[in-house]
């Protein structure tokens, strides 16, 4: 039996500076408590749907075992919920 493992792929995952620093200089937010989150909806194409970024700030999570445990669950969460949502609709078209 094998599992399915819920990544993205590098072209979905959001990883070129220049992008994170228009991310972060024009983008708009929103707080969904613990979680803040930061979007920028992009007019030139982009090779995938949408790009993901996952930071947990050392301001809040002060040990370096905390920061892990929270990146890997976002992350997880992040990919779980992208994969269902919109890998699923490409493959049925």
């Amino acid at each position: 039996m094998t599992t399915k493992r819920y990544t993205l792929s590098k072209e979905e995952r959001l990883s070129w500076k220049r992008y994170i620093d228009l991310l972060f200089e024009k983008g708009q937010s929103f707080v969904a408590f613990p979680l803040r989150v930061v979007y920028l909806p992009m007019e030139e194409e982009m090779p995938a749907r949408a790009s993901f970024l996952v930071s947990v700030p050392k301001k809040k999570f002060k040990r370096a075992v905390k920061r892990n445990f929270s990146y890997v669950r976002l992350t997880g969460f992040v990919n779980m919920i992208y994969w269902n949502r919109w890998k699923r609709r490409i493959r049925a078209c």
